[in-house]
């Protein structure tokens, strides 16, 4: 075997084990063969994000409202969630409880045209070079008019607080969140940074593009 053929074969295996720890106690989730993303939970009853299918490009995110169940005559901890109404009012919430069998269900209200602040009960370790960006659940958006408040967000690899997601009801009637949903979709970006410096010269026109905004119609 030729010395570069055995270097080549090398450097694919040695890939293959990068961001591969041994013994981490955070839950990993994988998003292609190298880039891993690390989850802290924040208490045992979170829901992990996952993946549905092989090839999906994002991972679901759930919505966490309450904590792990306690006796039976003791409500779990229940998560406070900032809601801002339809006049920019902020109001801050408390989940409501249900109780089903021995199942405690926890639920908000997002009024007509508010937001919220969903929590998710986790943090993201992410590697640097790379960012996750929040989409909103198709579904979510067609049948219910919710998305969200930011149309996209993004996690930094430096932002090491819990993830929220900001939902906007789009419709006309309240939405229920409830403990457990589906509330968006994240997705492992790599990053690419310039330095941003001042120029002289205006820019020139390049194609044969004619005006500024909206320029080229509906």
């Amino acid at each position: 075997m030729c010395l570069a053929l055995y270097c080549a074969i090398l450097v694919k295996i040695v890939r293959g084990f990068e961001g591969v720890s041994i013994g981490r106690p955070r839950p990993r989730l994988y998003s292609g063969d190298n880039e891993v993303i690390e989850i802290y939970k924040l208490a045992p009853n979170v829901i992990l994000p996952t993946y549905q299918t092989k090839n999906s490009a994002c991972f679901d995110i759930h919505a966490y409202l309450r904590g792990p169940n306690l006796t039976e005559d003791k409500y779990p901890i229940a998560r406070s969630v900032k809601i801002f109404n339809s006049k920019n009012e902020e109001v801050e919430t408390q989940v409501r409880f249900t109780f089903d069998s021995d199942d405690c269900k926890a639920d908000i209200e997002i009024p007509p045209h508010g937001r919220a602040l969903i929590p998710t009960g986790f943090i993201l370790e992410i590697e640097p070079g790379f960012s996750v960006r929040l989409h909103a659940r198709s579904g979510l958006a067609v049948k219910n008019g919710v998305s969200l408040a930011n149309s996209e967000g993004v996690i930094d690899s430096d932002y090491k607080q819990e993830v929220f997601v900001p939902l906007i009801n789009n419709s006309d009637e309240p939405y229920l969140v409830k403990h457990g949903d589906r509330v968006a979709q994240g997705e492992l970006v790599e990053c690419f940074t310039s330095p941003i410096i001042i120029t002289e010269e205006k820019p020139q026109k390049v194609t044969e593009r004619v005006g500024g905004f909206g320029s080229t119609g509906v």
